[in-house]
């Protein structure tokens, strides 16, 4: 399995592998090993809701590096900023209340096997599969430990 820092992509020149052509410049593909071995961290402005109708939901800014808008009209005229949200099942809401910035990706994948039932590589898979999907999002980021 491959997670990459994003989802860049040029035109290859000369007949360079598309995959190839994936990786932004600098970054590296991680394997499935080297990124259990990591920890997760949520980005600080993730907000961890919680929605009568919808349960468990995941907040962020749309664009977090933009600066707010400095005039008057632009703030009076922007409204309340707008937010991706990501609703959660029962697993992602575990999963993301074991996101503490201590634990690594095996050690989460352990605790949520031990609670579910599961095989131990069948919630690495999925749980590599749910990290990717939030990485891709910018909303967790896995450090080397």
């Amino acid at each position: 399995m491959r997670l990459l820092a994003s989802r860049w992509r040029r035109k290859t020149a000369g007949g360079a592998s598309a995959a190839a052509a994936a990786v932004p410049p600098g970054a590296r593909p991680l394997d499935a090993a080297a990124l259990l071995a990591g920890v997760p961290h949520l980005h600080p402005s993730v907000e961890c809701l919680r929605d009568r109708r919808r349960g468990f939901v995941l907040a962020w800014p749309l664009d977090p590096g933009r600066p707010p808008r400095a005039t008057w009209l632009g703030r009076l005229l922007a409204g309340p900023p707008r937010r991706h949200r990501l609703v959660l099942d029962s697993l992602g809401r575990r999963t993301v209340e074991l996101i503490d910035g201590r634990r690594t990706l095996d050690e989460i994948a352990a605790v949520m096997a031990r609670e579910t039932g599961h095989g131990r590589g069948e919630m690495n898979q999925a749980l590599l599969a749910f990290i990717g999907q939030l990485a891709r999002r910018r909303v967790v980021a896995v450090t080397p430990r």
